[in-house]
């Protein structure tokens, strides 16, 4: 994973703080949504972290309630998953902390790979 990624580290990594600052300064709910294949599009078609950006509003477009089932069930799973390990922590000082990171642990793998998915899906529709 690394020899693919590792190239495309620094343009992944403006799409992701870029597409981050979008996410928090506008209203999540009717733009940020546009931008949930931006890493996609950084890593798999090499392009910069600005332009993965554009390419990711390109290919959501026409597509944005297929993208919110997508963001919905990942939210729903990490939802849980902070539930559940929050049901477990107790009264200690890292607790919090501990259950952030361990819900980060189980859920990132899968809402990266739907994300993914999503950028591969709707690359290959007509529009695209």
């Amino acid at each position: 994973t690394w020899q693919r990624v590792g190239p495309r580290a620094p343009a992944l990594l403006i799409a992701s703080l870029l597409g981050g600052v979008v996410l928090t300064l506008t209203l999540p709910l009717v733009v940020g949504v546009r931008f949930i294949v931006a890493g996609g599009a950084a890593v798999v078609e090499r392009t910069s972290g600005v332009r993965s950006l554009g390419r990711s509003w390109r290919l959501v477009h026409g597509q944005t309630r297929r993208a919110w089932k997508v963001v919905f069930v990942s939210g729903l799973m990490v939802a849980a998953v902070l539930t559940a390990l929050s049901s477990m922590a107790f009264e200690l000082p890292l607790a919090t902390y501990a259950v952030v990171t361990g819900a980060n642990v189980v859920t990132a793998p899968y809402v990266g790979l739907a994300w993914a998915l999503m950028h591969r899906t709707l690359t290959r529709l007509p529009d695209a």
